[in-house]
């Protein structure tokens, strides 16, 4: 369930918006596995798992135009998350085709985020020749989780484990200047920029022994950007940018309890560094009221590259695995877009319905910190979506419906090799207006829960395949009913 009220007040010369929100999400999903050793031995698992969310926050927003030159546009955020997850299972293990252990297990994993952020810009307008605006921009974020997991084995508290209490301070400050400039009566437009970004980690756990591990980090990135545009025809514009950015860790590639997840544990890592890249990117773009077509090459290389790796760790028969920073790497490719309106026809029955599509093919690779060259990790060989919109005015109905077609990827790493087969779903969204005031609206996404196949390779330190198994993995399936309702 999600709620939230916009209320808005116009000001003299500015605006000022209140959006309190809630978001309360219940899920629930079961697990079995059946696994038969080499040697006849089974290890046969049934779990279930059961997670309830409660999110609760607000954004209030301040826009300003004190005269013509002169703009501020300011958001302050909070939000606060808290997450309970109930795992129970039964694991049957044999062994010479007898019941030779039965384990009951209860598992509770309990965490609460709270988040405060500020950003703020404030934009002059030169008003000259050659001069566009100037904007200078400020954000700073608090971020702190904290988790406590418990476990209970038939019907016995057990210790916690190292990490699975923890506390996690994430601060972030941030500062911007962006200057434009306008050739040739304005088609020419050229933006340089500055960004200046501090990201601090604290991070507190358990050690499982008594004690605690505590870790922090400081990092101070500088990164330049240059975007530019020039429109050669009133339908056609030539993009291109160059910047070098920041990729801060995500919270849960840095927590430290483990997670049993797909056959695998996962372990946050409090030690990783971000990431930094540098983008470029070259375009071009034709547009009319009707019809839409870009063409986009882009390259990225990247440092401390980011990815989640076997450890080499075994725990319970589980490979360990966790995010880790691999020495460095490149992604390249082509991203095509169009769109129609068919309506352009002239045929009065088409009118509304817009046709697109787009297009994106990957080359990329990463040097692993053993100097090995594999696959960019993730990333699929291409992407391709088509869909269809519909916008009737008459019926005050919309309806969107979307394609996605996935080509194969590989997650590889030290001492494992995923590989994923082409995918497909479907995406749907349609939404209805009662009057101008009320709208219901209905969204799916992975329409047909559809799962991701393929097979995972296994090696040992000297990089020697020791067995292969086919795996199954879920995605998300996403069912959404809601309304919008102003007043």
């Amino acid at each position: 369930m999600n709620t939230f009220l916009k209320m808005g007040w116009e000001l003299d010369q500015g605006y000022l918006e209140f959006e309190p929100l809630m978001f309360a999400e219940t899920s629930s999903g079961t697990d079995v596995r059946n696994t038969t050793k080499a040697n006849g031995d089974r290890d046969d698992r049934n779990m279930s798992k059961d997670i309830d969310n409660l999110t609760v926050g607000a954004n209030l927003r301040w826009e300003q135009q004190w005269n013509e030159r002169w703009q501020l546009d300011s958001r302050l955020s909070w939000f606060q998350s808290d997450q309970e997850s109930i795992t129970d299972e039964l694991r049957l293990r044999y062994k010479n085709a007898a019941l030779d252990k039965t384990t009951l297990s209860n598992t509770t994993d309990e965490l609460t985020d709270d988040l405060v952020e500020l950003r703020t810009a404030i934009a002059y307008d030169w008003s000259a020749e050659n001069l566009g605006k100037i904007e200078l921009g400020l954000q700073a974020r608090r971020n702190e989780r904290d988790g406590h997991k418990s476990l209970i084995e038939n019907a016995t508290p057990k210790d916690p484990n190292s990490g699975d209490i923890y506390n996690l301070k994430e601060d972030y400050l941030a500062g911007w200047v962006r200057q434009q400039f306008k050739f040739f009566d304005e088609t020419l437009r050229i933006e340089p920029g500055l960004r200046l970004e501090n990201y601090r980690l604290n991070a507190l756990s358990n050690d499982g022994q008594g004690g605690h591990n505590s870790q922090s980090s400081d990092h101070l990135h500088i990164g330049p950007s240059l975007h530019a545009s020039w429109r050669i025809h009133p339908q056609l514009t030539l993009q291109g940018a160059i910047s070098r950015t920041l990729n801060r860790p995500q919270l849960d590639q840095i927590t430290p309890t483990r997670e049993e997840k797909n056959g695998e544990l996962i372990q946050g890592n409090p030690n990783l560094n971000p990431a930094t890249a540098v983008n470029i990117d070259l375009g071009v773009v034709w547009s009319t009221p009707d019809v839409f077509l870009a063409a986009t090459i882009f390259h990225k290389n990247i440092d401390d590259l980011i990815v989640s790796t076997r450890t080499g760790e075994m725990v319970a028969g589980l490979p360990v695995v966790q995010p880790e920073n691999v020495e460095s790497g490149t992604i390249r490719g082509l991203e095509l877009e169009q769109r129609y309106h068919l309506g352009a026809t002239g045929i009065k029955q088409l009118d509304g319905l817009t046709v697109w599509s787009n297009q994106t093919l990957f080359d990329g690779k990463m040097r692993l910190a053993s100097g090995r060259q594999v696959p960019f990790f993730g990333e699929p060989d291409y992407l391709v979506a088509a869909g269809i919109d519909w916008i009737s005015p008459s019926s005050n109905v919309e309806v969107s419906l979307a394609v996605n077609h996935n080509g194969k990827r590989t997650e590889e790493d030290e001492f494992s090799r995923k590989r994923f087969d082409k995918l497909t779903t479907v995406d749907l969204t349609a939404a209805y207006s009662i009057n101008k005031d009320i709208r219901i609206r209905f969204e799916a996404g992975n329409l047909f829960n559809e799962q991701e196949h393929g097979p995972r390779s296994s090696f040992n330190a000297n990089h020697e395949l020791t067995h292969v198994e086919q795996r199954t993995v879920s995605i998300p399936q996403t069912l959404w009913l809601g309304f919008d309702m102003k007043f």
